[in-house]
C-alpha cells in the first residue's frame, strides 16, 4: 500500500513503516485450526483462559447488554492505564464504546 500512496502522491508525504505500530493479518481458517508452530502460543494462551475463566460464554452485543460492555470496558480501562499511560490505548476504548453505544 505503500507503494501505491508514493505513485498516486510522488514526493507529496514521507511514509515510513513502523513495525511496532503494524496490524497482525490472517486467515479465518488458519485462527480456525491453529495449527502448527506458528500458532502454538496463541493456542497455549487460548487454553489458559479456558482454564482459568470456566464458566465464560459468548455473547452477541445487544440493546440488553451494552450496558454491561460499557462497564466492563471502562473497568479494563482503570486496571490498565488508559489514557495515563498510552494515548492510543484510550482512543481505541473511546471508539469502541462511541460505537456500542449507537448500537
Amino acid at each position: 500500500m505503500m507503494a501505491h500512496l508514493e505513485e498516486c502522491f510522488p514526493e507529496r508525504y514521507k511514509i515510513e513503516y513502523q513495525y511496532n505500530n503494524a496490524d497482525y493479518v490472517y486467515l479465518c481458517e488458519n485462527l480456525e485450526n491453529l495449527s502448527g508452530k506458528k500458532y502454538h502460543g496463541k493456542k497455549n494462551f487460548i487454553n489458559r483462559f479456558r482454564k482459568t475463566y470456566e464458566d465464560w460464554n459468548y455473547e452477541l452485543i445487544s440493546d440488553e447488554n451494552t450496558g454491561e460492555c460499557v462497564r466492563m470496558t471502562d473497568e479494563w480501562c482503570g486496571q490498565n492505564g488508559c489514557g495515563e499511560v498510552d494515548k492510543g490505548k484510550s482512543d481505541e476504548v473511546c471508539n469502541l464504546i462511541g460505537g456500542i453505544e449507537k448500537l
